[in-house]
């Protein structure tokens, strides 16, 4: 009866250490290697009852942990038993050395396959060590301490990745924010954000939401595009929008371009739950195009008021512009981007012989890259009336390639 006492306490005692070390993984997340290596030697001290304890963890930076106070030197003859006879089970031997108290039972048990991940030695004076049960508590530990390697290097991983994904996104060239639920609350905003709005810090935003943290974009589309993306779950992409943002010192509105992409966040059931919003101011290229355009409208207000026929062409010689006293000098309306080299009808020389328009004096012009001055031609209109004319063409440069203008005194 005494024996069948003590087999039940032992059996109750393995369940209780099996249990205990089934839920160790719990207690081992966020925990780092190192961490993980200590904890799994103080549980095999405890629950084998050993005299000393070897935990070796393979990584780029090689982990070992030691409990062996009455035993020195038990490292240096485990680590050499281990290059002798690592195997992929557990394997037991007897160690001892002259300064120990008494010989040890070291039993040898890999972590991961063939020992890839490490090993574990739980050592015992006793010579029956170990017995069936703890032999079994060697192997759970080591399979625990693999699973929790695996989940903290997997954690690390996705940390690192984390940590990128951050600083990418810290540094891009864009301003980009992450907005969460239906009401466009800030779960973040990178600095550029933060700039192109004229905040001070990425707390002005953080925790609010869009109408809270720019309320200048009330009367403006931005929340009802973002209601219409996160509704219907597409993606909307804007081109040199205006926004009106009090970013100016003196607080009031200030107008900034920007392009931009809302584009959606699901979950794992395909639901839109955030948006990403990612833009890039164009002020400056909007600014400076609405400049030349203002520029070029000057240039043809000024043109169209003068008594003299002038036109332009681009570098193909096709037709940009012509004034009123062009189609007077012709007879006819020219057709932009359709007549070539010159708004005249029909040209000839001064000694009538038939000028092609591709041997006017524009056309050479345009191919020979030289100023013209004072070619004369013979022009002449639909109706078949005409008269001479001079040419004083020049050569320039606009924001949109090279072109010419033309401009034709006539001598009749």
């Amino acid at each position: 009866m005494g024996d069948d006492q003590k087999e039940i306490r032992e059996l109750r005692r393995l369940l209780r250490d099996l249990v205990a070390l089934a839920t160790t993984p719990a207690v081992w997340v966020g925990r780092d290697r190192v961490q993980i290596a200590e904890s799994v030697a103080d549980i095999l001290l405890h629950t084998l009852r050993a005299d000393a304890v070897y935990v070796c963890l393979q990584s780029a930076k090689r982990i070992e942990v030691v409990r062996s106070p009455q035993y020195p030197g038990f490292d240096e003859q485990i680590r050499r038993l281990w290059s002798q006879f690592a195997t992929a089970s557990l394997n037991v031997h007897t160690i001892a050395d002259p300064s120990w108290p008494n010989a040890l039972r070291a039993a040898m048990q890999p972590i991961g396959i063939a020992g890839d991940d490490g090993f574990v030695v739980a050592a015992c004076a006793g010579s029956w060590f170990p017995s069936e049960g703890e032999a079994l508590l060697l192997s759970v530990a080591a399979n625990q301490a693999a699973v929790a390697l695996e989940a903290s290097q997997l954690r690390m991983q996705a940390e690192a990745e984390h940590h990128r994904l951050q600083d990418l996104l810290a540094k891009a060239p864009a301003a980009i924010g992450l907005l969460a639920g239906p009401e466009h609350r800030w779960v973040y905003v990178n600095e550029n954000y933060v700039r192109v709005t004229g905040r001070n810090s990425a707390s002005h935003f953080l925790g609010k939401t869009l109408r809270e943290s720019l309320p200048e974009i009330e009367t403006q589309p931005f929340l009802e595009l973002l209601d219409d993306v996160y509704r219907t779950g597409k993606p909307y992409v804007g081109r040199e929008m205006l926004a009106k943002l009090n970013r100016a010192d003196s607080g009031q509105p200030e107008d900034a371009y920007f392009d931009f992409v809302y584009q959606p966040l699901r979950n794992q059931e395909g639901l839109v739950e955030g948006i990403l919003v990612h833009a890039v101011e164009v002020t400056d290229k909007v600014t400076a195009r609405q400049e030349v355009e203002k520029h070029e409208r000057q240039f043809r207000e000024m043109i169209n008021a003068l008594p003299a026929a002038i036109y332009t062409t681009d570098a193909e010689g096709r037709l940009t512009h012509f004034n009123p006293a062009a189609v007077e000098f012709s007879g006819r309306t020219p057709e932009l981007g359709t007549d070539q080299w010159c708004v005249t009808w029909k040209l000839f020389y001064p000694d009538g012989r038939p000028m092609p328009h591709d041997k006017c004096p524009m056309a050479i012009a345009l191919k020979e890259g030289r100023i013209i001055v004072g070619a004369e031609a013979i022009a002449e209109r639909p109706d078949g009336t005409g008269g001479g004319s001079r040419h004083t063409r020049r050569r320039c440069a606009t924001t949109r390639g090279e072109s010419l203008a033309a401009l034709i005194c006539s001598l009749t």
